[in-house]
């Protein structure tokens, strides 16, 4: 079942707002700029495509997402969005520029297998925020994260909170994980990390 955040897209919009405030433009006009004009591009796990809105006018841009309420929301604001599942590798549109942006934590422990694929396709960037350490916690903070998470927060219906929150990398995590992966570029914006393959 999903949380409230993933059926209704301009919820989820408020949250992520709120959640990264300025943070989140940013992040995503930082995405932009390793993109040259002219290429197409393909956001993967989009939610709402808001990077569409970033990107030159000259780039095409194709979201792909599972979640069918963000898709026909994206659909309605002119974007070329599909409802695919990203792990369906034959399936993807030809593309010059991949990107994943705030989706690994959704998808472990398949992360990595993602990634390996996509950057033999083309160029490939991704972005993900580092999280803090939970292994400290106690069992009644975790179980009221979990029953919020169920509810209201980042329950995408899809990956379990227990798997989701297994992804407990730090920078530092997150960056060794990228240079195993022989990313090109790995660098950092407050707590995300970027990495970029050729």
């Amino acid at each position: 079942m999903k949380s409230i955040v993933y059926k209704y897209p301009t919820l989820y919009r408020f949250f992520l707002t709120l959640n990264h405030g300025k943070k989140l433009q940013d992040i995503y006009q930082i995405v932009a700029k390793k993109i040259d004009k002219y290429k197409t591009v393909i956001d993967v796990g989009s939610g709402i495509c808001l990077l569409k809105n970033h990107l030159h006018v000259t780039n095409q841009y194709f979201g792909i997402d599972l979640n069918e309420n963000f898709v026909r929301y994206a659909r309605s604001k002119g974007i070329n969005a599909i409802k695919m599942n990203m792990f369906n590798f034959k399936k993807y549109p030809k593309a010059d520029v991949y990107v994943i942006c705030g989706t690994l934590h959704h998808i472990y422990p398949k992360h990595g297998l993602l990634i390996k694929k996509l950057k033999n396709k083309g160029k490939l960037i991704v972005c993900e925020g580092a999280k803090k350490n939970l292994l400290q916690e106690n069992k009644v903070t975790y179980l009221v994260r979990k029953l919020l998470d169920k509810f209201l927060l980042d329950n995408d219906g899809i990956n379990t909170f227990d798997n989701r929150n297994k992804w407990n990398l730090s920078k530092n995590d997150l960056k060794v994980f990228f240079q195993k992966l022989k990313a090109r570029e790995i660098f950092f914006y407050k707590n995300f990390v970027f990495a970029i393959w050729n």
